[in-house]
């Protein structure tokens, strides 16, 4: 028998924290599996830019934006 891993979300499983900041691979997967961001190092103008396109992914992906915790990873 095989099994396939990570299974699928189930209530009471781990959450899924994805990290980086590419607007157009890493934040889609965001939306569709994340419940935290963790962006890499970046100016806030950049980390404001990137938060503002990861809200409009949510909204049209039927997500609010405050479903998904955000967190940055420093040096």
């Amino acid at each position: 028998m095989q099994f396939l891993l990570p299974r699928p979300a189930r209530p009471g499983g781990p959450s899924i924290l994805i990290g980086g900041s590419g607007p157009q691979r890493t934040l889609p997967l965001v939306v569709k599996y994340a419940l935290e961001w963790n962006a890499v190092f970046s100016p806030p103008e950049k980390i404001a830019e990137l938060n503002r396109t990861l809200d409009g992914l949510l909204s049209a992906a039927g997500r609010a934006p405050s479903e998904v915790k955000r967190s940055m990873m420093t040096g």
